[in-house]
């Protein structure tokens, strides 16, 4: 019988994300309470009236609270000067084509309907054809108590048609997120098909201050959709992935928001963060956070979750110092208590702390012996064995296997 030993180091890294090829479209992250993006859109919705807010309690975010409402559709500052709305009606259905009798003939189809004489298709908008595109929103309280109330993200095509929605919704059953308003059918990750929508609970109640990020992915290329959330609740929760009918057909022209069947004056929605961006090569989530492996921050970590005590600004740092004193740890030297060279030690049984000098560590590689896998004592004498680490490398990684 052999036992085997393995060396654990615990590291701590922080580095930049890489971004897979990501343009960011619109960003809105209120700071200041601003409700202008990065790239200049104003987060302003099409009706009036409501009692949205930012500032005061709800600093450096957005809190929406209103009956129903729509956005205007958004689109990078370069597309401004040039973008034009769409004129009359387009054409539905196939018109048809040569005359009766002739070998090219083909027959209009029976929900046609030509097009209206001042007719003009809309130009200069996004015009995605192909990558990836991304809808990413986080919030830090809600309520959304109406019958079916929801806020969306609805990406269309220049003649204004749903291509997909990702919704946070209210529900009998709690507060779901799905991806509805789809531009054909949509099957999940075992090709069966689905209904006119797809999603999971990311909580048992309609009313929440449990801040979650849920996010929809559509690939233009090979009609594919990826449905992710930080919080899932069980077991009606989970990542939802699968493909949408005419989807790699599609071209996403603009995208807008939509707020539906609330209550006023008693639904709302607190926005932290809204993103949409475009990218080149699908997206990862590593960590099943709900934040791609480009943009995670803390990978392997939830992002979400960790939000509450961290963020760029660290306006919440008061936070962080109070959950650490909570949970005892220590902010500094140790003297208040938490976590102490042992402690660390002891977070897997059986690891050892080896000492690193002048860049080599030494290792005593004992054998031991036993009679009936309890009871174990040394065989022979311990072997020392010096591990000579490249300074150069951020971490290295040993193992000790018998040799053939």
């Amino acid at each position: 019988m052999t036992t085997k030993y393995t060396l654990y180091t615990i590291i701590l890294l922080s580095a930049a994300s890489a971004l897979y090829g990501q343009t960011v479209i619109e960003q809105w992250d209120y700071t200041s309470n601003s409700l202008v993006g990065v790239n200049g859109n104003s987060m302003s919705f099409v009706n009036t009236g409501s009692t949205d807010q930012t500032g005061e309690g709800f600093d450096n975010s957005y809190t929406v609270n209103r009956g129903s409402g729509s956005g205007a559709n958004v689109l990078p500052p370069s597309f401004h000067s040039n973008y034009t709305a769409q004129v009359g009606t387009a054409q539905v259905g196939t018109a048809q084509v040569g005359v009766e009798g002739d070998a090219d003939y083909a027959a209009a189809s029976e929900d046609y309907v030509a097009a209206s004489a001042d007719y003009a298709p809309a130009t200069g908008g996004l015009g995605l054809t192909g990558g990836y595109v991304k809808a990413k929103m986080t919030f830090s309280s809600w309520q959304l108590s109406g019958t079916n109330a929801f806020f969306a993200i609805n990406f269309r095509d220049s003649e204004g048609t749903s291509i997909a929605q990702l919704r946070f919704q209210g529900n009998t059953g709690g507060t779901r997120v799905t991806l509805d308003g789809e531009i054909g059918q949509i099957t999940d990750s075992s090709g069966n098909d689905r209904g006119t929508s797809i999603g999971g609970f990311v909580s048992a109640a309609a009313a929440d201050t449990t801040p979650v990020t849920i996010s929809l992915t559509l690939g233009l290329d090979d009609g594919s959709y990826l449905l992710e959330s930080s919080l899932w609740t069980t077991p009606y929760g989970g990542q939802q992935s699968g493909t949408m009918l005419g989807l790699s057909d599609a071209t996403v022209d603009n995208f807008r928001w939509v707020a539906t069947n609330w209550i006023a004056g008693t639904d709302f929605v607190e926005l932290d963060q809204i993103v949409v961006s475009k990218h080149l090569i699908p997206l990862v989530d590593t960590d099943g956070d709900g934040v791609d492996d480009g943009d995670d921050v803390h990978p392997g970590f939830n992002d979400a979750l960790l939000a509450t005590y961290l963020n760029d600004t660290w306006v919440n740092a008061a936070n962080l110092d109070t959950w650490l004193t909570a949970n005892n740890y220590s902010v500094g030297d140790g003297s208040t208590g938490g976590l102490t060279e042992q402690d660390l030690i002891d977070l897997r049984a059986g690891s050892t702390l080896i000492a690193v000098s002048d860049g080599s560590a030494t290792v005593s590689l004992q054998m031991e012996e036993s009679q009936d896998l309890s009871s174990w004592s040394d065989l022979g004498a311990a072997v020392p064995f010096t591990v000579t680490l490249d300074p150069s490398d951020d971490s290295q990684f040993f193992r000790v296997k018998l040799a053939d």
